[in-house]
């Protein structure tokens, strides 16, 4: 589908007073994904928090370098966000399971 076509679609839906929001997004989220059901995301993936390799290197009162060598060894996961090529920071939950010592 061109987004042309979801444009006016969203258009039409939000022209129709008696649809609430809630179920334009459903009927939106429909016509996007062919009539398939979209699997809602988790509250805790939505709130996953990505911090930097500083900031991460300041929590574990370690160098950068250090940091960069965890992440080598696969202690830590770097996040590479949408649209990037290079890793955007790592998760603050890996880095809270590295310092109590839980296993992945």
């Amino acid at each position: 589908m061109q987004a042309t076509t979801g444009e006016a679609i969203s258009a039409i839906i939000k022209a129709d007073p008696t649809i609430l929001p809630p179920d334009r997004q459903a009927i939106l989220a429909a016509v996007r994904n062919h009539g398939k059901k979209v699997v809602a995301t988790s509250a805790v993936a939505t709130k996953a928090q990505v911090i930097r390799r500083g900031a991460v290197a300041a929590m574990l009162a370690k160098s950068v370098r250090t940091v960069d060598a965890l992440a080598r060894a696969g202690y830590l996961r770097k996040i590479i966000l949408p649209g990037r090529v290079r890793g955007g920071g790592f998760l603050v939950s890996d880095v809270e399971r590295l310092m109590t010592g839980v296993a992945a």
